[in-house]
């Protein structure tokens, strides 16, 4: 995919997840959406100032040097590690663009916006820049993944409205400064954000996902709430093949299961 292609594809898919526009649109180009948006400058003109980044889904796919990071056995290997399973598959990498100027990236846990129902996702973040220490990236609530009681006793809409600065007071951490050939990992229901980019460079990063290879779909993957169908264009492509409560296939060509050599688990 050109240059071009790759940025337009990128505005749609922020004027899809703002304006709630069924992902099956962002993925068809002759939808009445893609129409309507072909250019960037049409994006640009609906999304004003107010994006927190660019993303690029599945790099790796057309990236030689990308895919064999993302599909490295050591990689694979590590995510099982923290992950404590056997075996892992790759769900997604995604190359964010935070251009300066652009606004903070809100709360938010990987999970919420990914098909699955599994508890078991690793995603590594990798600075493609130097970071400083007061730069802009990613800032993790500790031990946020354990708050069972925060959804298990109220709503969806009930967090939604709730103010957790008390609730998480001191427990914000982050890992800058950051330079490249730096990594840091987080679960997939960890919360995690990032402060706007004030400059005075673009910040771009890499973020590279795995889910246990026995994650089964989970079911109401297509009731999409506001906000978090931001992956869609990212497993649009290929959610459809496989039926709710199944495992996907190891051989998969666009979630493939990542064999790695191990003593660990002999």
């Amino acid at each position: 995919m050109s240059g071009v292609e790759g940025q337009l594809k990128a505005f749609r898919q922020k004027v899809a997840v703002i304006n709630g526009v069924p992902g099956v649109d962002l993925l068809d180009d002759n939808s009445t959406f893609c129409r309507k948006f072909n250019t960037v400058k049409k994006c640009k003109a609906v999304l004003g100032d107010s994006l927190p980044f660019l993303q690029y889904f599945n790099v790796w796919q057309e990236d030689e040097v990308v895919r064999g990071l993302s599909t490295s056995p050591e990689l694979a290997e590590l995510a099982g590690s923290l992950m404590g399973v056997k075996r892992v598959r790759l769900y997604q990498d995604s190359l964010f663009l935070k251009r300066v100027g652009d606004g903070c990236t809100n709360y938010h846990s990987d999970l919420r916006m990914a098909p699955f129902d599994t508890n078991d996702m690793i995603t590594f973040w990798i600075p493609l820049i130097d970071i400083p220490l007061q730069g802009s990236a990613l800032v993790f609530v500790s031990g946020s993944h354990n708050d069972l009681a925060l959804n298990f006793w109220r709503s969806r809409k009930q967090v939604a409205k709730m103010d957790l600065s008390n609730r998480y007071k001191d427990r914000e951490n982050h890992h800058m400064p950051l330079s490249v050939g730096d990594i840091t990992a987080h679960s997939g229901w960890v919360l995690h954000s990032a402060d706007g980019n004030p400059g005075p460079k673009d910040r771009l990063a890499l973020a590279v996902s795995y889910v246990s290879a026995d994650a089964v779909i989970r079911k109401g993957w297509d009731k999409f709430e506001a906000g978090h169908e931001e992956d869609f264009a990212s497993y649009g492509s290929w959610v459809k093949d496989v039926k709710v409560g199944k495992i996907i296939k190891d051989n998969h060509p666009r979630v493939p299961v990542i064999s790695f050599p191990s003593e660990r688990y002999q």
